[in-house]
């Protein structure tokens, strides 16, 4: 571990946590359960020259007391304990402004790796610059880790065209969200915001096209944790981003962001317009559907 400057060049307002080549990043909240089984699979890789993060997002189960213990007996392991709950997305957040290195993934707390993943995926960013992120198809188990089946990744390593045009294929071709927990060439992740927002797992896929192309591996590197006793669906899933109880998805909040990351990226106003057209014609039928069920309560 070495101290650094934040990956944006400004200076740290405390103690950054840096490594030479990668970071393994871990967003944990009440994990306990399954976090063991997530810093194990990162401690067997067969790439060995890696720090793991884990930033504890205020869980009030054993969660940081499990990775406390198990960092004391490797010190390629830092845990981060919050004193308060960030939501998800400022979890991410705070993982990704708080830490520096050329590669960086977020893993879930409850999610694995395969043991050659960090292997596999450096070698292939490495050896092309031109390469945003490198992420592979997924095996998906229950909370009770019996395999459900594997889970293509998507077909983003296709995308070609400028770096607006890659954008906006990413979101018109957007697949699984699941490459969000591949290993990125952190320079892809530039002006990248984590905000509480539904989709922004696949704002920040969108930015990454922007700055480089994807690689693929059609191996199941990556293994997914689903749980069947979790509430489902746009309005559950931005509670978790959020931190707290929400009444709807707000999938406006979800366009105007859109066009804010985009608007910061240089793009001609021709390009801004045309992306403009394509964001709102995708959410477009989902804000009606959210229109239509508020009325029907």
């Amino acid at each position: 571990m070495i101290q650094a400057t934040k990956p944006d060049g400004s200076p740290p307002g405390q103690p950054v946590l840096g490594h030479s080549i990668v970071i393994v990043a871990i967003p944990a909240y009440n994990e306990g359960r399954f976090v063991l089984e997530t810093l194990k699979s990162v401690q067997s890789q067969t790439h060995r020259d890696f720090l793991a993060v884990v930033s504890d997002n205020g869980s009030s189960d054993r969660t940081a007391e499990i990775c406390q213990t198990f960092c004391r007996s490797d010190n390629r392991f830092v845990v981060i304990s919050q004193s308060t709950n960030l939501g998800a997305a400022g979890n991410f957040q705070w993982l990704f402004d708080n830490t520096a290195s050329p590669y960086f993934m977020w893993l879930g707390g409850h999610d694995m790796i395969s043991s050659d993943f960090l292997e596999r995926h450096l070698r292939a960013l490495s050896d092309d610059s031109k390469l945003a992120l490198s992420y592979s198809n997924i095996r998906c188990i229950d909370q009770n880790s019996k395999f459900i089946g594997e889970k293509d990744g998507g077909n983003y390593h296709r995308i070609a065209g400028t770096p607006a045009q890659r954008y906006r294929r990413a979101l018109q071709r957007m697949g699984p969200a699941e490459p969000i927990n591949s290993l990125f060439r952190r320079e892809s992740l530039k002006g990248a915001q984590v905000k509480p927002v539904t989709s922004i797992d696949r704002m920040i896929l969108c930015q990454a096209a922007y700055w480089g192309q994807f690689n693929k591996i059609d191996e199941p590197l990556y293994v997914r944790r689903f749980f069947t006793d979790r509430e489902g669906g746009s309005v559950a899933r931005l509670a978790r981003i959020k931190g707290h109880a929400v009444k709807d998805a707000d999938r406006l909040a979800t366009v105007f962001e859109f066009q804010r990351q985009f608007r910061q990226l240089e793009n001609s106003w021709s390009e801004r317009a045309l992306f403009a057209m394509t964001i709102w014609k995708r959410h477009f039928k989902y804000m009606w559907r959210d229109i239509k069920r508020r009325f029907r309560h």
